[in-house]
């Protein structure tokens, strides 16, 4: 009976989160379709339309965002097409600090990193590295009320792994909640940002896929440090990146948002 009723407020959850911005788009989308349709159409009512037609796409991708957190829950979705890859490291976070640049501008926060590394040339699972990260990010401007928003990447390693971390100077989390962020549709801060409590789940399971440890320090008022470290795989056929490990505009996109409403 539990489970039953568990399984219930988990899917009205999830419905509930997803029917705002699928009314926002309707909505809007018969505005649009409005102003589309008048014959003695302005230039300001096409400023409008422009907005509007923002405002479907920002929602759009909030599903999106939604519907791939869902689909993160399976197993199926870290499937053999996740390619281990050899890189550099200090070129890997540099080129995701950089794809990161223009969000930081529109959210107004302070993206930095520091690289403390003897080995330089790892062997990470560039897209899922990546994915995690970018939750980590958002995570820590989402949950920040300061007027000025500090995120830094820092990144060391050992013989045997590689250590990031994510460390913000935001509102922080009350240590006593720190067991049940990573728990599924558990949210301590709803009031903060939008979603369904979903982000540090799929973290954790992405960690633990690449045999990897998760840990998370932090206090009320003071900020978060979250911690992951993969260790280095044993398969002797990597492929050695040919990419600029940027990441692609829609993936960016989709994961930042949650936070249009509080810009």
């Amino acid at each position: 009976m539990k489970k039953e009723n568990d399984l219930i407020e988990a899917l009205s959850r999830i419905s509930h989160e997803m029917k705002t911005p699928i009314n926002l788009i309707t909505a809007t989308a018969k505005i649009a379709d409005m102003i589309i349709n008048d014959n003695t159409i302005t230039n300001d009512q096409l400023e409008y339309h422009k907005k509007y037609m923002e405002n479907i796409i920002n929602n759009c991708d909030r599903v999106s965002i939604m519907i791939n957190n869902i689909m993160s829950l399976s197993d199926i979705s870290f499937m053999p097409h996740e390619i281990c890859e050899t890189v550099n490291i200090k070129k890997f976070i540099n080129a995701f600090c950089c794809s990161l640049e223009p969000y930081s501008k529109l959210y107004k926060f302070n993206l930095k990193y520091n690289i403390n590394v003897e080995k330089q040339d790892i062997n990470i699972y560039t897209s899922a590295v990546q994915r995690i990260l970018l939750n980590l990010v958002t995570n820590a401007v989402k949950y920040n009320s300061k007027k000025e928003k500090n995120v830094v990447i820092n990144v060391l390693n050992d013989e045997k792994s590689t250590i990031f971390e994510v460390k913000d100077n935001g509102d922080g989390i009350d240590e006593k909640n720190i067991p049940n962020v990573t728990k599924m549709f558990y949210r301590e801060k709803p009031h903060m940002a939008s979603g369904m409590g979903l982000g540090l789940s799929i973290v954790e399971k992405s960690v633990k896929k690449m045999n990897g440890t998760l840990l998370i320090k932090s206090k009320a008022t003071s900020g978060t440090s979250v911690f992951f470290s993969i260790p280095y795989t044993k398969n002797k056929t990597l492929k050695e990146s040919d990419s600029n490990y940027i990441l692609t505009e829609s993936t960016i996109k989709a994961e930042f948002s949650t936070l249009h409403e509080n810009i």
